[in-house]
Formats: structure tokens, sequence, C-alpha cells
């Protein structure tokens, strides 16, 4: 490169310096510059990952609480939350408790479902009954007897007409535990298959109605009324 550059004269010389640095400059500014930022880019990733990591692992560290006080609930409580799949009998329920206690369901909104814990999900409803004290203290009674934690949100009572029957408007909220999520199964490699293989059969999912549960409850009466 130093005989090369001997070999030009001074004004030539300073040409092809001046080129090689333009071109060294503009490599630098396509290549190299825009990615001075991919390090603080990095750098604010892996701290997110960290935080992420801790607080993963502080809920982790919380288990063994999160199980006592399961235990202690389901103790106090006279057993476990129902899962997420009875769900489906909330409406069900509701109505057996009404028939069994003669309580009269003039009418009820749809079924509303939210929930705001990672651990359970809600089911709420509204309805307008009209029964006798009796019926109505019974079948409020039954319905706070439930394995599905639930419990009526909002309740206004009224006498009726002849002053015979009380009629009220209640709200009844029940709790479900979720499901738990289920980790993704590996891809599987395809291999030629020298006898089909009959599909597994799946877990028998039953649906027994709540009535049973209900009728262990104090009191009875006759079934006159089913929800609109």
């Amino acid at each position: 490169m130093k005989k090369f550059l001997d070999q030009l004269k001074p004004q030539e010389r300073r040409w092809v310096i001046g080129l090689a640095a333009g071109t060294f400059l503009l490599i630098n500014y396509l290549f190299v510059w825009p990615h001075f930022k991919d390090w603080r880019e990095a750098d604010a990733r892996k701290q997110k990952a960290e935080e992420k990591l801790t607080k993963f692992r502080a809920e982790i560290a919380h288990k063994p609480e999160y199980e006592r006080l399961i235990k202690k609930y389901e103790t106090e409580g006279g057993g476990s939350v129902a899962q997420e799949e009875q769900m489906e009998q909330f409406v069900t329920f509701v109505q057996n408790a009404a028939n069994l206690y003669s309580v009269n369901i003039l009418n009820n909104s749809p079924p509303r479902t939210s929930t705001n814990s990672p651990f359970f999900i809600d089911r709420e409803m509204s309805f307008t009954v009209l029964a006798r004290e009796d019926g109505l203290v019974n079948f409020l009674y039954a319905l706070g007897s439930s394995n599905s934690v639930m419990r009526v949100r909002a309740m206004s009572l009224r006498p009726d007409g002849p002053h015979q029957q009380l009629s009220a408007n209640i709200t009844v909220l029940a709790s479900y535990q979720k499901k738990a999520p289920v980790a993704a199964a590996p891809a599987k490699t395809t291999t030629p298959a020298t006898k089909p293989v009959a599909p597994l059969a799946g877990p028998k999912r039953t649906n027994s109605p709540p009535a049973a549960a209900v009728g262990k409850l104090p009191g009875k009466g006759s079934p006159n009324a089913k929800i609109p």
C-alpha cells in the first residue's frame, strides 16, 4: 500500500486517502451505527426477563401458603370448591332448590360469567321469586350449602299483594375452580405405521344433577316452578 501511494502524485494521494476515509465512514454509517442501540435493547430484555423470573419464583415460593389456605377454607366450608366443568349445573341447581322448597321463580336474567382471580371463575344470575317465609329461608340455605361457594350477593324483600307470601329479588354468585393450563404436547415425528391403532377412549364425563345434594337439607316441598 505504501509503495502504491509513493507512486502517486500528492494530489492523487490526497484523493485516494479521502476516498478510503469516505468509504470507511459510509460502511460504518450503513452497517455499524444502526446497531449501537442493540446492546441497550438486549439489556432491557434481559432485565425484563429477570424481573419476570423473580416474580414467578416468588409465586412458587408461596405454594405452601396457598395449599394451607385451601385446606383451611375446605375445612371451614365443609367441602372443596367445585371444578369449572360443574359451572353448567349452576342454573339446574338453583331450579332444583326452588322446586324442592316450593319457591316460585317468576323471571330470571341469563347467567353471566366473569373472573377477577387467577384461580377462580364466577357465575352470577339475578331472578325474582315468590314464596312463603319458611320456603324462602330453606331455599337460601340450600344455595349456600352447595360445593361451588354459592352465596347471595344482593336481595330485596317485600310482601305480595295479599300479604300471604314474600316477593324477593335475588342475585346469586357462585365460584368455581379454573382449569389448570395444559402444557403443549411435543411434536411427534411421522413414522410409517404397519397397523392402524384404535384411538384411546377419553374419560367419561358425568353431569349428575345436584338435586341429591339439595335433598339432604332440612325441609321439603313439592316442585311447582321452573326457570323460564
